[in-house]
């Protein structure tokens, strides 16, 4: 009988590395009730973790939106609307976790339907381009940072999010287009989130060379 360390669970069959976590197993001589007795535990541990980053990143987000809009302008009030796009994104993510259904697709489609959202409400709010400028780029570097965390933390469901975090960061490499159209007129922000969506790229198919290529031939047929 075979028995994983990290996972602490005792496996029947005849494998070297651990269904869950794909770590070398070891032998053990072991008689037990249950096939996953802490497994549950454990990722709900997890996920209560994730749950309490997430909080805090929307905390710091909703507080950065507040200063940018005193900070920027006293006219127009904007804030508001960002605070109630950035709670229906949490709301998203929250269910996406507790789930755990599809969540790629479900983070991928938040990060485009609210870059849509933020510009049409910039277009509302006389366009002085705080969508293109900070809510976009950070929107997107949202849904990065959330797939590849779901990625670390469910290693074996790597390729479920493989084609969605390309999707983003293609999508955060395309923002330089928008710089080059002259739609950003703050780079900053732009310039990290395509630089981050490059290395996101880079490090998938460093680290996960044979799966990415595999599920690229898979998708693209070739």
């Amino acid at each position: 009988m075979k028995y994983c360390n990290r996972c602490k669970v005792i496996i029947e069959n005849n494998l070297d590395n651990c269904p869950l976590c794909k770590q070398k197993v070891i032998n053990k001589n072991l008689n037990c009730e249950k096939d996953f007795p802490q497994y549950k535990k454990n990722n709900q541990d997890i996920l209560d973790n994730i749950m309490r980053l997430f909080i805090f990143i929307f905390i710091v987000l909703i507080g950065t939106n507040i200063f940018l809009n005193i900070a920027l302008s006293f006219k127009t009030i904007w804030a508001p609307y960002t605070i109630v796009i950035l709670f229906y994104a949490y709301l998203m993510i929250r269910i996406a976790l507790k789930t755990y259904h599809n969540i790629g697709a479900i983070v991928s489609i938040n990060v485009f339907m609210l870059s849509i959202i933020l510009f049409i409400l910039d277009l509302f709010l006389g366009f002085t381009k705080w969508s293109f400028n900070y809510a976009i780029p950070f929107l997107i570097l949202g849904g990065i940072l959330s797939l590849v965390i779901f990625m670390l933390i469910k290693p074996i469901h790597f390729l479920d999010y493989l084609i969605y975090v390309i999707i983003i960061t293609l999508f955060g490499l395309s923002l330089l287009i928008f710089l080059w159209l002259g739609l950003v007129s703050i780079k900053i922000p732009t310039i990290i989130t395509a630089f981050i969506s490059f290395l996101t790229i880079i490090g998938i198919f460093i680290f996960g060379e044979k799966p990415a290529k595999e599920e690229i031939k898979k998708r693209f047929h070739y």
